[in-house]
Parts: C-alpha cells; structure tokens; sequence
C-alpha cells in the first residue's frame, strides 16, 4: 500500500508545469487504480473534464451519481457533468440521465419538467438513438397527435430494428395518418417485425389480411402464430381468440390447409430470426 501511494504521489504535477486535459485524465486514472480516495482524484477530473475530455466527464457524473470513496452522492452535481458529456453525442451519459430523470427518488428531480426530459430524448433521437426516437414516437402520436412527426421518428427506429416502431409505422401507413395512405408499406413494416415474433405485429397483419387484403389463408398463418406467443400454453387458440373463430368460420378448408402451411414457414422464419438474434447477442 506505502509502495502505491509513493508511486501515485510522483503522478501528481511538478509546480510551474500545466498539464493538459488528456494528461490531468491519465493521472487521476492511475491515482484512481493505486487506490487513491475518489476526492483527491476529483480535481484532476475537473480538469479534464472543463477540458473537454468526455471520460472524464462521465467519470465525474458517475462518482457523484453512485458515490465512492471519500465522495457522498450529489444528483445535481451527476447531472452537471452528465450533461456535458450528453452535449458532445456520449450515449452512456444521455442514458444515465434519463434514468436520474425517471427513476431518481430525489424531490429535484421528480420536479423536472416533462418538456426537459423530452429535450434530452430529442438530443437522444439525433444522435442515433433508436429507443429515443421510439419514445418521441410515441408522444407524438398518442399526445400531441402529431401523427407526421411520430411517423418520421418510428422510421428512425423501425431501420434501426425495434419491432415496436416498425409495429407503430406500419400501422400508420394502414390508417395513413401523417403518411400516405398504403397497405403494400403497412404490410411491409408489419411483417419486418412480426417476423421477429412481436406479436402485436402479426395479430395487427392478420387483420390486414382478413379484411384490406382478403387474403385468409395468410391471416390464419400470422393470427395463430401471434396468439401461440401470447398464449404459449393454450392447446384451443380459438377459446382465447373470437377473432380467429370468426375468421375460421369464412375459411373453406382448402383455405385452412395453405394457412397452415404458411404458419409453419413463418414459424421458421421467426425461430431462424430469433436465433440470429441471440448470437448477435451473445459475446
């Protein structure tokens, strides 16, 4: 322990010499391996972090957010330098502070004003992020009733995969609000995501295709596969659907047999999809 004190105190600067951001951030690293107190490293991160140097900023934002050796937990002081490193695009610091915003017990941050916490959403959205731009998607749609612009940001996220979203557009483009009115896109999105096995997705197509498209055998497939994920253990889907019941009672029984058929190859599509999922990730 003498040995890593020692070693640590010769990483502090010499007078007369400034370090850099970069090399005030070096140092308070290696103070921070050697064992040092979270406090006598905080001034060098202080440094770094005014510097612009963003690890530095999130390290900060974490000691005040968590507390650690020697430093109590301060939430606004955790926002101050998670919000500067949220201003440079850093995604964990923009995460860290929606949880602050929606999960703190602190009485200042259960205050903060919902159009704030949408401002960091929105900072969110623009750099990529998919998750936000599914929130913002959502206010849009169900409470500014903003139909264009929730359909412009469930795109974002919808190409970047989130079934929910590629759920959300596709329905959408079925009532053509904010969008052109267009099966062929409603079906489109719809299917990306039921074919991941969201269930909202296939029990949303199959509507589609019992009653825009009047495509029965395709809505049987995608109205038991949904239910099957709702419903894992139910051996009669019927007791847990009317709509299949109805639906069953206009098929004919060739029409039956090839939405069968159908069923097992989505079933397949959906299992390789899944599958491909889990390894992706898997480390």
């Amino acid at each position: 322990m003498k040995a890593c004190l020692i070693a640590a105190l010769l990483l502090l600067p010499s007078d007369g010499f400034a370090l850099s951001p970069a090399e005030a951030f070096e140092q308070a690293s290696a103070l921070d391996r050697a064992g040092t107190n979270a406090a006598e490293t905080i001034p060098l991160l202080e440094q770094a972090a005014k510097g612009g140097v963003v690890q530095a900023q999130l390290q900060l934002g974490k000691i005040y957010q968590f507390g650690r050796r020697g430093v109590a937990k301060n939430r606004e002081l955790a926002k101050k330098w998670y919000d500067m490193a949220a201003a440079r695009g850093s995604q964990e610091a923009m995460t860290q502070l929606q949880l602050i915003y929606l999960k703190s017990g602190h009485d200042y941050f259960n205050g903060v004003r919902a159009d704030e916490n949408a401002e960091w959403l929105a900072l969110q959205a623009r750099q990529g992020n998919a998750d936000a731009a599914l929130k913002l998607g959502l206010r849009a749609e169900r409470e500014s009733r903003d139909f264009k612009r929730a359909a412009e940001l469930y795109e974002t996220a919808a190409n970047a995969g989130l079934t929910q979203a590629q759920t959300r557009l596709g329905m959408l483009y079925a009532d053509g609000k904010g969008v052109p009115q267009s099966e062929e896109k409603a079906v489109e999105w719809l299917t990306r995501a039921a074919q991941q096995g969201y269930a909202d997705a296939g029990r949303k197509l199959a509507m589609l295709y019992a009653y825009g498209k009047a495509e029965p055998p395709k809505a049987y497939a995608w109205l038991v596969l949904s239910l099957s994920e709702l419903f894992p253990n139910v051996q009669n889907l019927v007791e847990v659907s009317p709509d299949l019941e109805r639906l069953l009672n206009t098929m004919t029984p060739q029409q039956i047999e090839e939405g069968q058929k159908l069923a097992s190859q989505y079933a397949e599509i959906i299992r390789a999809n899944k599958k491909a999922q889990r390894l992706k990730k898997s480390p």
